[in-house]
Formats: structure tokens, C-alpha cells, sequence
């Protein structure tokens, strides 16, 4: 795909490419103007200080022998001068030693250092001389000027300038080609991920953002992430239309039954009419408190899945509260030609909140007493309730003795309104399951269903939350 110079130069990627590119060239350029100053600065000291040192020598010549020992001395340097320069210059600006061959000098007796520029002609070799001297004024309107010629340096400074002035150049232009081949890819990936991103809200919901091979950046996190995202929301979708689906399925029944009778309570005619149609009331109140309900615990499930923060936790034994749950339901249990039994490891210290662990429970055991029960004509059926503690974990059981679920089907009762086919007429909702496992979530904790052999065992596992404190971490 050709990606069009506008677009690549207003992404963001670039723009924080050439900025860094920018502070960098900023950086740089500190660098090598310290470095420039050091060497350059390095040189000219050296210079200045050798021009110094040899002044002082012919001050103190001129001291100790006046003027014929300063012209005699300055003679003698001037033979062999190599880079030096010497030269005596008299009170109408005339040369009485030295080693340039000019007649006369003239510059600015206020100035301390002076830089000048002179070309020999007459010499063997012509060359032109940049020279750096310090003057100073002696009596009787004579002047003493020491120099160096710097023209070598010169051209060393100019190399070390330019080099830095290419150093820079080359610097801005790698970089400049890195923030544009970075711009690109990282243009080509976001293309991607926008193409992926149009396509799911045109409807493919199946479609996920590429994950480049290799990549551990941001986009690479951000991708998966936002990946799992969509298979967490694809997945609550195809929860939700297999809720609906259950809805429909669920609600046909009772809302057939209820449009019958009060068609039997309308057309009951004769002594009995009254009586009929009273009966077919209550009946239709009855299948209206069942769907009441059935929504009730939906919403129920909802505000637990929401994590609506009204309940009150406290600490609680769990062992107790599956003693009063289990005795409450002894009753149902004896007419199903069942008894309940325990084996609970006794206390078993919890954090939590009583009403919903209680209903969790209740709902499991409601399931052992529905689908538990002995199959043979005169058996006694058997729940045991058992719980037991597990290093930083409670367990709490409700096993039966009955006809048991197949293993393929024991994570789909979990969802809402699942209902097997060999329970689809009986009493129920199928939504006891999925209560429960949203109340040991809602805890911290989770909820499955495993073999009995023979029957099965349906088990929370709750973690040993914090017993002090008014906040559980399942809250925060």
C-alpha cells in the first residue's frame, strides 16, 4: 500500500520522531561546540602561552642590557625563527629587528593581542603568514612585538568546524530518514489495526486486530489486549442471544398456561362459575409470582456480575451456615426420599456476605434434591454437604448420589437459562448454577461441578479473605 507523504508526516509517530530528532540535534550540537571550544581553546592557550613566556624573556633582557641587548637578542631568535615572529619596531613605526621582512609595522598601540595578515613575496617560498603576537610599549616610543604564526592552526580549526558542521548535517539527515522509516511502519501498522477496527463495526465481529510476529511494544500489548476485549464481548453477546433465545423458550410455557386459564375462568358458566374463575386467578398469580422470580434472579445475577457494592460482608463461619442452609431444606429432602448429611471441617473462617453464600449454597443444594434423587423403586437418596479448608482456600461441596451429568455438559449448566434435556419439564429456571458461580466470583472465588462417581459433586472454592477490616478485597 502506498502511504501518501501528508498523511506520513501528520502521524504522530513522526512527529515525536523528528521532536526527539530535534532535542537530539540540540544535544549534539552542545557536544561538539564543547568539544570545538576544548581543542580550539587547547591550541590558542598554548600558543598565547608560549608567546608570553618568550615576551617576559626579552622584557628581562631589555632590563638587565637596554636596547642593544633587546635588538641583539632579538637578531639572534630572528635567524631561526620556524613559526615565531619577533620583530623591534621604532618610534616612527620603522623595524630594528625581527624576523618578518617588512620595513615597517604599524597597529594599534591600545591593543594587547593583534592578529594580521602578510604575504612574502621576495622569499625562496612565497607564503602567506596569519599571525597572533602580543605588543607591549617600551620607553622612548619603541615597541616590542612576539607573535606566533598560526595559519596551521587556522586550518586545523577550519577541519575541526567543518567536520562538526558534517557531524550535524549527517546527524539531522539519519535521523530525519529513521523518523520517516519509523513513521512508516509504524503508519502501515495502525492502517492495520484501523482496517480491522472498520471491518468489526461493519458487523465482523469475528475479526481481530493483527499482532505482529516478534513485536513486544505498545501496539503489540495494545492489540492483544483489545483482542481479548472483543472475545470477552463477543463472547456476552452469544451469551446474550442464547439468553433471549432461553427467554422466549422458557417464558412460551407459563405465558400458555396462564392464557388458558383465564380462558377456562371466562367461559365457566353455571353454579360453579364464581369457583372457577377464582382458581384460575390464583393460578395465573402463581405462574406470575414464578416469572417474578425467574427476573428476580437475573437481576440478581446482574448486580453480582456488576459488582454493586451494597452488601454488607462480615466474618462467618461457613461450617455453621451450611448446617442451618442443609437443616432448612431436610424437609424437601425427606420427600424426595432423600436425607442430608454432613462433612464440614468445623469452623471454617471466611469473609463474606451471609445472604448471598447462603443462597449459593441453596441453590446447590435445590439442584442435588431436583435431580439427585434415587432412580430405584423404595432407595433412600443420600446429599452430603461437606466443606473443608485447603491452605488459603474453603471448599464447600454439595454432593448426590443420582443419575449425575455427563462431562461434556458440566461447564454449559453454568449459563443462564441451560437446562439439560432430561430436566427440560421438571420445575426450575436454569439459573440456580449460574447464581451460584456469580456468587463465589463475586467472592473472589469460582464455581464447577465434577464426578461423584456415582452422581456428582458441585463445589465453591472461596478464598480466606482478610478477617479484620470493613473492606474485602473482592470489593476493592
Amino acid at each position: 500500500m502506498k502511504i501518501e507523504s501528508r498523511k506520513l508526516f501528520s502521524t504522530s509517530a513522526f512527529r515525536v520522531a523528528l521532536l526527539y530528532l530535534l532535542m537530539f540535534c540540540a544535544s549534539v550540537s552542545l557536544l561538539l561546540g564543547y568539544v570545538y571550544w576544548s581543542t580550539v581553546g587547547y591550541m590558542t592557550g598554548r600558543t598565547d602561552a608560549a608567546v608570553i613566556i618568550e615576551m617576559e624573556a626579552f622584557v628581562d633582557r631589555y632590563r638587565r642590557g637596554g636596547l642593544a641587548a633587546l635588538v641583539q637578542s632579538v637578531n639572534l631568535r630572528s635567524r631561526h625563527p620556524g613559526d615565531n615572529i619577533y620583530l623591534l619596531i621604532g618610534p616612527g613605526g620603522g623595524i630594528l629587528a625581527g624576523s618578518l621582512n617588512v620595513r615597517s609595522f604599524s597597529f594599534d598601540p591600545g591593543d594587547n593581542w593583534i592578529e594580521f595578515e602578510h604575504r612574502d613575496d621576495e622569499a625562496e617560498r612565497p607564503e602567506t603568514i596569519l599571525g597572533r603576537a602580543r605588543a607591549i610599549a617600551l620607553p622612548g616610543g619603541f615597541h616590542l612585538l612576539v607573535g606566533r604564526n598560526v595559519k596551521d592552526q587556522r586550518e586545523i580549526e577550519e577541519l575541526i568546524t567543518a567536520a562538526l558542521a558534517w557531524s550535524l548535517g549527517l546527524t539531522l539527515l539519519l535521523g530525519l530518514a529513521g523518523g520517516v522509516l519509523i513513521g512508516r511502519n509504524m503508519l502501515r501498522r495502525i492502517d492495520a489495526i484501523n482496517r480491522s477496527i472498520q471491518d468489526i463495526m461493519g458487523g465482523n465481529f469475528s475479526r481481530r486486530l493483527p499482532v505482529k510476529a516478534g513485536a513486544r511494544d505498545e501496539l503489540h500489548h495494545l492489540s492483544i489486549h483489545v483482542n481479548a476485549m472483543l472475545d470477552r464481548i463477543e463472547t456476552l453477546m452469544q451469551g446474550m442471544r442464547e439468553v433471549s433465545d432461553d427467554i422466549a423458550h422458557d417464558l412460551r410455557s407459563p405465558l400458555n398456561r396462564m392464557r388458558a386459564r383465564l380462558e377456562i375462568g371466562l367461559m365457566s358458566q353455571g353454579e360453579d362459575a364464581a369457583d372457577e374463575r377464582k382458581r384460575a386467578l390464583e393460578d395465573v398469580v402463581a405462574e406470575v409470582d414464578e416469572m417474578l422470580r425467574l427476573f428476580e434472579a437475573m437481576l440478581a445475577i446482574r448486580r453480582l456480575e456488576a459488582r454493586v457494592d451494597d452488601e454488607r460482608w462480615e466474618n462467618l463461619d461457613l461450617a455453621a451456615l451450611a448446617h442451618e442452609v442443609g437443616e432448612l431444606y431436610a424437609p424437601a429432602a425427606e420427600e424426595k426420599r432423600m436425607r442430608i448429611a454432613f462433612a464440614l471441617e468445623e469452623p471454617l473462617m471466611a469473609r463474606g456476605v451471609r445472604e448471598l453464600l447462603a443462597r449459593a449454597l441453596s441453590n446447590l443444594i435445590e439442584n442435588a434434591i431436583a435431580y439427585g434423587a434415587p432412580e430405584g423403586e423404595g432407595e433412600e437418596g443420600r446429599i452430603e454437604i461437606e466443606g473443608r479448608r485447603e491452605g488459603g482456600e474453603v471448599w464447600l461441596g454439595v454432593r448426590d448420589w443420582g443419575r449425575g451429568i455427563p462431562e461434556a455438559e458440566r461447564e454449559r449448566v453454568f449459563h443462564r437459562f441451560v437446562r439439560l434435556e432430561s430436566s427440560r419439564n421438571s420445575d426450575g429456571s436454569g439459573l440456580g448454577l449460574s447464581l451460584a458461580r456469580a456468587v463465589a466470583r463475586r467472592h473472589g472465588g469460582s464455581a464447577w461441578i465434577e464426578d461423584g462417581a456415582p452422581g456428582c459433586r458441585a463445589i465453591l472454592r472461596l478464598p480466606i479473605l482478610h478477617l479484620t477490616g470493613e473492606v474485602s478485597p473482592a470489593q476493592a
